[in-house]
């Protein structure tokens, strides 16, 4: 049986900067260019928040038929590093968006990139005067149920957020300047905490499943 490929040593982008990359990674540098840039992992940002609400009511009345628009991502995680770029899911009842609602975006400074590799979303990008990733989706998709879960599941455990801030710096250094290359390596340990994440929503259910009997005083002093 042959051996697998062994993995290709890419050129250093910067002197004294080498990184070990395998043939699908290599693929994944090639696609989509236009969504790469300098990885840059910056400290949390109190204004994060305040910008996502400004951006939403805008998004909100461009879409018009939107169901609804969340923070998502490591800005919507208080005291977690990130990219100085705030992420925006929005869920609508069908995805195909019209042209009007695209032309609508563009008048609020976002570009369209189609799907940018992740099948089921249309994904826009805005740069200007703050960087928004806006994520379409339809309703009640996992993307929209991974993404907020994965949000929800860092901000109630700051351990788990910290230890993400710390990869993320770590592999933000490897990737240089290669957006997708860091998002997939970041995958491997965003698919394990969603495992975790998911058990976690189970176990918040079942007292409430456990208590669907007792009577509203009781269940109103257990939830206060």
């Amino acid at each position: 049986m042959a051996n697998p490929p062994a993995p290709v040593i890419d050129r250093p982008e910067r002197p004294g900067h080498a990184e070990c990359v395998t043939p699908t990674e290599k693929r994944i540098i090639r696609a989509e260019r236009r969504a790469d840039e300098l990885v840059t992992i910056h400290e949390y940002d109190p204004r994060w928040p305040t910008l996502f609400a400004a951006e939403r009511a805008e998004i909100t009345r461009a879409l018009g038929d939107v169901l609804a628009v969340e923070h998502m991502g490591s800005t919507a995680v208080p005291g977690l590093p990130a990219k100085p770029i705030v992420d925006i899911i929005a869920s609508v009842e069908r995805l195909a968006l019209t042209d009007a609602q695209i032309v609508a975006l563009g008048r609020l400074g976002y570009e369209h990139l189609g799907a940018c590799g992740v099948p089921g979303r249309a994904y826009f990008r805005k740069l200007e005067p703050y960087q928004f990733n806006l994520h379409v989706v339809q309703s009640e998709s996992s993307l929209w149920d991974h993404n907020l879960l994965f949000r929800d599941y860092l901000q109630a455990h700051p351990d788990e957020a910290r230890r993400y801030g710390s990869l993320k710096r770590k592999l933000a250094r490897d990737a240089g300047h290669s957006l997708l290359l860091y998002s997939d390596r970041k995958g491997r340990f965003i698919s394990r905490t969603l495992e975790r994440a998911r058990e976690w929503r189970r176990d918040l259910a079942e007292p409430t499943s456990r208590g669907a009997g007792r009577d509203d005083g009781i269940r109103e002093n257990r939830v206060g």
